[in-house]
């Protein structure tokens, strides 16, 4: 309201206003009006004009003078005094007064009804807005109690799926753990089942062993009868050709008969095949007995007869034929088992004057007293027929490769050898199979023709004709080489060398004999034989056979000497129990059975002392788990007998403050036995997995 006021006493406010101005309103205007009104001056002398034609002259002008307005504002402002001449003056001030207080009168209460109007209108206005407010709070509150409903109908529908769910859940679990434990019921009774059926087929496979083994003990017995027989048979002439050909048959059939039953052994299982094999070899050896024993005992009557005939003769003849017997028995003396002539041996105790039938010989008296001989088993024959084999091939081969040092560029040539043999073996160590099969690649294809790499060339065997039979010396030296240095000091870096070893034996033959030469060589334990020591032989050369190192003159102290001798055996020993590389095409060239060789060939000669004793610890801490595994109660026999029979005989030759290898064996023995032979795997043993990893 207060605008309006204002508005109304502006000047123009209390001014009139007319669109159009008639004549009649314009005579009440000016009758109205007050004195003094102002005119411009070039309308003061002008008369005023009703006529109609004038006005559109007017707006015209009022145009010009808005135009100029501006421009001559001040120039053009003079108060003009009109003087109207009219007697009505007053009436018309009044009337224009009167006029203006009922135009202030009509706006007031035009701007009270406005005003009314408006605060009607803001009233209607509040109240609808109220209205609005209240029914979009009520529909508010009705949507939130709809979506609260909706959400409490969802969330019990969810908590109704989430039950059935949970219910259906413990349906299936339980199920599931029905399912389960029959499951494992039925695995067990499968267990179980399998179990019996495993040791039932154990059972099985013992007995049908025993029976070829029996079988074998049977034809071996036989074939030493016919050799010891034949062997001091006083007629040997007699034997015809068939007869003696009888004997050789024996002996192969006992060969063939060993070799199946070592094959079945190793495969852990006897064929029908197999026995029928053996049954069939028996029968052979049975009938080439009987047809021996007739040409035995036809030869033994026709030498008999010449000796009855010999007898008749006269006393001159006899006196001859006397010294050619003793001729004959010289003869036979050096065909029967090789002796080693040595200096006097004091003999331990009178047990050890027994005789060994199959075993090499040491005399214990000199040759020069008449004295009585006594004679210690040092080696078995067989052994030290494969010893003396082996060396004599280990000296073939050093002169044959010679020619590889003949000339500068077969020098070259040995040399580059030399660095792709020593590189790769030097290298060996447990670090994955995968590191082993590159090793055991890399000499393989070396052995094999292939070219190999070394520094910026590339060699090949087939460069020189004797650089195959140079590699595998220098790998078997090489391979013995680490037992006695590396593996002396750390026992189990022996089985990634075994593993490595075992694989290059399996695909190249010719590289065992060469190993087991330069072992027997380093260590004549690992036949096992022991070095006697000849008539005239200074100390020094015994003590070098026996594998002693001299330095500066001096010979190595007996606990180094050990060390070295342990860290061979326990290398050869490795080999034994190691497996070839999966997927090999040959079975292991050095098996199981060889380890039961060594102990039945160290338990049949005498003992010496601390060597012994190491050497069977080191070979039952390797190679007894595996034994135990294979051999079972003959195992645990083969013990309770180095317990109660050959651990005295050690206790016997040590030395009277006792002896440190004897008293670790014994606790090791009679641990053992107190475990039923079981024998923990040795420690860095690598299973035959690990040649995939």
């Amino acid at each position: 309201m207060g605008i309006v006021e204002d508005l109304k006493n502006t000047k123009k406010g209390k001014l009139p206003y007319k669109r159009r101005l008639d004549k009649d309103n314009l005579k009440s205007l000016l009758e109205e009006s007050p004195p003094g009104i102002r005119k411009p001056a070039k309308f003061a002398e002008r008369p005023i004009v009703d006529d109609k034609e004038n006005e559109e002259k007017k707006d015209e002008e009022k145009k010009e003078i808005n135009d100029k307005k501006s421009s001559k504002d001040g120039a053009r402002k003079e108060a003009v005094t009109v003087s109207v001449g009219t007697p009505d003056y007053c009436k018309s001030r009044l009337a224009i007064c009167n006029y203006d207080k009922n135009l202030d009168i009509i706006a007031r209460e035009s701007c009270l009804a406005k005003q009314q109007e408006f605060v009607e209108h803001d009233r209607h206005l509040l109240e609808n807005a109220e209205k609005k407010l209240k029914f979009m709070e009520h529909q508010t509150q009705l949507n939130i109690a709809q979506q609260i409903l909706q959400i409490e109908q969802q969330n019990l529908s969810k908590a109704q799926e989430i039950d059935r769910h949970h219910q259906e859940l413990k349906e299936h679990h339980l199920k599931r753990k029905q399912h389960q434990e029959s499951q494992v019921q039925e695995a067990e009774k499968t267990k179980q089942r399998l179990r019996a059926e495993a040791k039932r087929r154990e059972e099985e496979l013992q007995q049908h062993l025993q029976s070829i083994q029996k079988a074998l003990t049977e034809l071996t017995a036989l074939d030493g009868k016919v050799q010891a027989m034949t062997s001091s048979f006083k007629f040997q002439q007699h034997l015809t050709e068939p007869t003696k050909k009888s004997i050789s048959l024996i002996h192969t059939l006992t060969e063939n008969c060993e070799k199946i039953v070592q094959h079945c052994k190793q495969t852990k299982a006897v064929t029908s095949e197999n026995h029928q094999k053996i049954r069939d070899i028996i029968e052979r050896a049975q009938n080439a007995y009987e047809f021996w024993k007739d040409g035995y005992d036809a030869a033994s009557r026709a030498g008999e007869a010449e000796a009855a005939a010999a007898a008749e003769a006269a006393a001159a003849a006899e006196a001859a034929a006397a010294a050619a017997a003793e001729a004959a028995a010289k003869e036979k003396i050096k065909a029967g088992p090789p002796f080693a002539s040595s200096t006097p041996i004091t003999v331990a105790s009178p047990s050890l004057q027994n005789a060994a039938s199959h075993g090499v010989m040491v005399s214990t008296a000199a040759a020069a007293t008449g004295t009585e001989k006594v004679e210690l088993p040092c080696v078995d024959i067989k052994a030290f027929l494969e010893y003396t084999r082996l060396q004599e091939k280990l000296k073939s081969v050093e002169a044959k490769i010679q020619s590889l040092s003949a000339t500068p560029q077969s020098k070259k040539l040995k040399f580059d050898f030399q660095k792709a043999v020593n590189i790769p073996i030097n290298a060996i160590s447990p670090v994955s199979g995968a590191h082993l099969r590159d090793k055991l690649h890399k000499l393989s294809s070396l052995l094999s023709g292939q070219p190999v790499d070394v520094g910026n060339k590339r060699i090949s065997i087939r460069d020189h004709p004797d650089a195959q039979l140079f590699c595998l010396s220098l790998i078997a030296k090489m391979i013995v080489k680490k037992g006695e240095e590396q593996v002396s000091s750390k026992h189990d870096t022996a089985f990634a060398i075994a593993m490595v070893t075992v694989g290059l034996w399996s695909e190249h033959p010719d590289l065992g004999e060469l190993l087991l030469g330069h072992f027997y060589n380093m260590c004549p334990y690992i036949l096992p034989c022991y070095i006697p020591r000849e008539e005239g032989q200074s100390s020094q050369e015994f003590f070098k056979a026996c594998g002693y190192k001299y330095e500066n003159g001096e010979v190595e102290k007996q606990d180094q000497y050990l060390k070295r001798m342990s860290g061979i055996m326990r290398l050869y020993a490795a080999i034994i129990v190691s497996t070839p590389p999966r997927g090999s095409r040959h079975p292991h060239p050095h098996g199981l059975e060889k380890a039961w060789t060594w102990l039945s060939r160290i338990l049949n000669i005498d003992p010496i002392p601390d060597v012994t004793a190491t050497m069977i610890f080191d070979l039952l801490q390797v190679t007894g788990h595996a034994l135990c595994r294979e051999y079972r109660k003959q195992f645990q026999k083969l013990l309770h007998i180095l317990v109660k029979e050959f651990l005295p005989k050690l206790k016997n030759i040590a030395s009277s403050g006792g002896s440190g290898p004897v008293s670790r064996l014994e606790i090791f023995l009679e641990s053992s036995l107190k475990q039923h032979g079981n024998i923990s795997p040795p420690e860095g043993l690598l299973p035959s997995s690990f040649w995939t990893s």
